[in-house]
């Protein structure tokens, strides 16, 4: 149900058992109007009525504030569809037209609602297959955590010295707690890292599995799904250092923190942990220098042909005075 109340007129849209509005007059001036905006929705094989308030609405809202307070309304039906199990992930949502039709809002608004959401990360447009609600959390906190990293201008180093902090302590846990089942998926993944030894993309690819069943075998999933967005922040970096030494190197590390967990020896398990990311710590260190002494390379190259240029452009204005 979506009600409209300004203490004048009184819009009621039932979704989405029906697709009508009724008008209602509250007998009042609708010069007093300034009432808020209240947004329901009656959800079916549920007997549950979502209520969301915005901030009052006078009428002298500025121009162009009608579709952000839509879109910001839109966002918050969603969320509580999403938290009261409403929307399921993995789910399609319904056509866009039928979508809107349900609000009770145009298509126009609807699509900004849908817009944002999935530059959030929590759903995902395919083309010509519908409008999915994601099932990956990562993938909602991805967004956040690379502005913050770049608005607030958070370091490698102190996201290097947040994994030193926690990882560990993760690695100990996982070896505390692991299963027959958990110990084999973890050989599985490194199995794959000595098999893709010369596939540096896919080596990568699979060194970011390993700590990521590390994550989810410790048991913590607040932990888990932050950490594993860390790593996707550093995962350009760690491209750069695996290119820094031998594959061995780093599968020899590895090694050492699976064969500590499969003996479910928790202090073992921290204490490799820990000598893998001091090690790696060290690699960022030598690949951010490299980053920057390429990029200094690169824009003294830019300057130097631009100075080129202008000495030329200066020769030939001499040249031209001259003839004159």
């Amino acid at each position: 149900m979506i009600c409209l109340r300004r203490r004048s007129p009184r819009i009621e849209l039932a979704i989405p058992f029906t697709r009508t509005a009724c008008f209602v007059s509250l007998g009042e001036k609708p010069a007093r109007a300034t009432g808020f905006l209240v947004l329901a929705l009656v959800v079916p094989m549920k007997s549950k009525v979502v209520s969301i308030r915005t901030k009052p609405v006078g009428r002298t809202k500025p121009v162009g504030a009608g579709k952000e307070d839509i879109t910001g309304t839109l966002i918050g039906v969603f969320k509580r569809l999403i938290s009261e199990g409403s929307l399921v992930p993995g789910h399609r949502l319904p056509a866009e037209r039928e979508l809107a039709e349900m609000f009770g809002v145009s298509r126009s608004s609807l699509r900004q609602a849908l817009k944002v959401l999935e530059i959030m990360g929590v759903i995902s447009q395919r083309v010509g297959n519908g409008t999915y609600l994601n099932t990956a959390a990562p993938a909602i906190l991805a967004e956040p955590m690379e502005f913050l990293i770049l608005l607030d201008g958070l370091s490698f180093h102190e996201l290097m010295e947040a994994r030193l902090i926690v990882e560990p302590e993760l690695a100990a846990r996982a070896a505390a707690r692991a299963t027959l089942e958990d110990i084999a998926e973890l050989q599985q993944v490194l199995t794959e890292m000595e098999e893709n030894r010369r596939d540096h993309a896919r080596f990568t690819e699979c060194d970011l599995l390993f700590h990521k069943t590390i994550f989810r075998i410790a048991g913590n999933r607040v932990c888990s799904l932050m950490f594993t967005v860390v790593h996707q922040s550093l995962e350009r970096l760690i491209h750069l250092t695996s290119q820094l030494v031998e594959p061995e190197h780093t599968l020899h590390l590895h090694r050492r923190i699976f064969v500590a967990i499969r003996r479910k020896d928790a202090d073992e398990a921290r204490r490799r942990m820990t000598e893998h990311l001091e090690d790696a710590r060290e690699l960022f260190k030598r690949a951010t220098a490299l980053q920057a002494q390429s990029s200094l390379q690169s824009r003294i190259g830019e300057l130097k042909s631009a100075t080129d240029n202008t000495e030329k452009l200066t020769r030939e204005f001499q040249r031209r005075r001259k003839k004159s």
